[in-house]
């Protein structure tokens, strides 16, 4: 009986076991949702809404009024699968809207402007989470790039908040 040779696990593959064990998966996609949000639905629906946040596979998404909630409620399976389509997997299996703040800039704006996330302050707090988070991982170099993604998200968490009530 011969033994199966394994092949070596792609750096892609490790990244995405290591972010599910460290139960951070729904923040890096609702990362990837929010900077591909107007890729993803274009200008019309994309300057109307934006993902507010992620959990348990249901998509919180603010809306500029109540007309662009009403319509966009009939059009949620069809949102789901756009969003799904481009993560590449089934991250959301519910959307709920609702009226709110939207952006004063788009994430692509904010993206392109990389002394906007420079000038953002995290706290020793925030800091602290992010330490606690990453801690586990073993590999300093896989270590270091969640920490820089976590603290990126962060950034542009309070870029995205700092207007709202």
């Amino acid at each position: 009986m011969r033994k199966k040779i394994r092949r070596p696990s792609g750096v892609g593959h490790i990244l995405e076991k290591v972010i599910k064990n460290l139960g951070i998966a729904g923040q890096v996609h609702l990362v990837r949702i929010m900077t591909g949000w107007e890729k993803i639905f274009g200008p019309p629906v994309s300057r109307v809404t934006f993902p507010r946040d992620l959990k348990a596979k249901t998509l919180f998404v603010d809306v500029e009024n109540s007309v662009w909630l009403q319509q966009l409620s009939f059009m949620d399976a069809m949102i789901m699968e756009k969003i799904n389509a481009f993560i590449g997997s089934r991250v959301v299996s519910k959307i709920r809207f609702g009226v709110g703040a939207l952006p004063e800039r788009s994430l692509d704006e904010v993206k392109n402007q990389s002394e906007a996330l420079e000038d953002v302050e995290l706290s020793n707090e925030d800091l602290d989470e992010i330490r606690e988070c990453v801690a586990a991982v073993s590999d300093p170099e896989l270590r270091k790039t969640l920490r820089r993604i976590l603290m990126k998200d962060r950034k542009l968490k309070k870029i995205r908040f700092k207007n709202k009530p």
